[in-house]
């Protein structure tokens, strides 16, 4: 009771401190899980030094205790490196917005507020600009792939591993999904006596996962079949302050000049003012009053706005938090205040990402309050029980788009929702020029 009590204290302060949410403050400040040092008897074969499990954003919490579990530190302050220094060293946040429309079908609404959608591309900037030396290793057969596997268990080293987020069965990603995503997972051991592998994927104890079932999903996503990656040291001679300004510019130059050629009106800036325009008018035929006009596919694109600001592929409101934390470390790394300044202004953009998810989905709308209610549900259930909580996901999963049907939002008293939406899409834009103007 005294442990909550100031855990809700210091999220209290932190939202004093940023303007964030109840929910986005808690998320930002939540442990990741902790073990006793070494092999526990509730985890056979889990390597020695896995002690941390989790934290604030999937990918950079596996990476953040790959680098912990092999000794990696940071050259600035000799601690290991913090989830928000390699969230930014990764690339950080971003945006890409895409409406896809097919016949028969509803259409489907995706943005993504961080540099890149891929987790493991978006992984490896991490790895240059850290001075972190790996080994690669990609493609194959079952057995190579396995062999790899093993080969880095016995070095003793968490195995990244890019796998198909539809083959990890306490997800529950709908089968229509599988070979079209990419998630990293720490493999942190093998169980002799089962053939379980210890999984490190956002929750707080390692996930068991046969190794029948492991192999299905490390081969099922081809872009990146077989990927493992294992860490094997750093180079001490690299440094972290050019290695900050590195993703600095890469994530500036993303902002400015789009991820994809022939799509960089969909990226950065452009595709911010892009949402905003989709949002306000209705001219365009992928305007949300055009594409959006029932009840049910209101309901959806407001649910797909708060997944994909507070769940899917990024931290809490849109990553700006997370964000911001790195900016001022990155501050302190470089000596350089300019840094500080726009951590500040991201801090700032953040409340207004925050403000869309609750306009998306109120407190005050039943449907739209059960459906934040069960996509934070999910999350929670996801990072404290992990595969434990499999049957309570799938139902709430599985109750979602239910809800789809019950909505009772109108198209026509939409219209005022998504102006108010565009007005903040608006305001962030502004701030994270300005921002990006300090990095530049």
């Amino acid at each position: 009771m005294t442990d909550q009590k100031t855990f809700k204290r210091r999220v209290r302060e932190r939202m004093a401190k940023t303007g964030e949410s109840y929910t986005t403050a808690r998320r930002q400040l939540l442990p990741a899980g902790a073990l006793d040092a070494g092999p526990s008897d509730a985890f056979p074969g889990l390597l020695p030094g896995c002690t941390r499990f989790g934290g604030v954003h999937g990918d950079s919490a596996v990476l953040c205790n790959a680098f912990a579990q092999a000794g990696i530190v940071s050259p600035h302050d000799g601690r290991p490196f913090s989830e928000a220094m390699l969230f930014g060293l990764c690339g950080g946040i971003g945006f890409m917005y895409f409406v896809f429309e097919y016949a028969g079908h509803a259409p489907i609404l995706s943005f993504v507020p961080r540099h890149w959608s891929l987790s493991d591309e978006f992984s490896d900037g991490a790895f240059e600009r850290t001075g972190v030396r790996v080994t690669r290793r990609t493609g194959g057969a079952p057995g190579p792939a396995r062999k790899a596997l093993d080969d880095a268990l016995a070095r003793g080293r968490t195995a990244i591993c890019t796998v198909d987020p539809a083959k990890l069965p306490w997800l529950h990603v709908p089968a229509v999904w599988a070979g079209h995503g990419a998630h990293l997972v720490g493999v942190c051991g093998i169980d002799p006596s089962t053939d379980v592998a210890w999984i490190d994927d956002r929750a707080r104890r390692p996930n068991p996962l046969s190794l029948d079932e492991l192999a299905a999903a490390r081969a099922s996503y081809k872009k990146a079949k077989q990927r493992l990656v294992t860490v094997d040291g750093r180079d001490e001679s690299h440094d972290l302050a050019g290695g900050i300004r590195a993703a600095l510019a890469e994530t500036t130059r993303v902002f400015h000049e789009g991820k994809v050629k022939g799509f960089e009106s969909n990226f950065g800036f452009a595709g911010l003012a892009k949402w905003h325009a989709m949002l306000t008018g209705a001219k365009d035929r992928k305007s949300w009053r055009r594409v959006f006009a029932t009840a049910p596919l209101v309901h959806f694109a407001l649910r797909r706005t708060y997944e994909c600001i507070a769940f899917e592929t990024t931290p809490p409101a849109g990553g700006r938090p997370l964000y911001a934390d790195f900016l001022e470390e990155a501050a302190d790394v470089t000596g350089d205040d300019a840094l500080r300044e726009a951590a500040g202004l991201v801090r700032r953009s953040a409340v207004l990402w925050d403000e869309i998810a609750e306009l998306a989905l109120p407190d005050d709308d039943p449907v739209r309050a059960r459906t934040k209610a069960l996509l934070l549900g999910i999350g929670d259930a996801l990072r404290q029980d992990g595969a434990a909580a499999s049957d309570t996901v799938a139902a709430m999963r599985a109750e979602i788009p239910t809800l789809d049907a019950r909505a009772t939002l109108e198209p026509s008293d939409a219209h005022a929702l998504f102006d108010a939406m565009g007005e903040r899409v608006e305001a962030i834009l502004a701030l994270e020029r300005e921002a990006f103007e300090r990095l530049g």
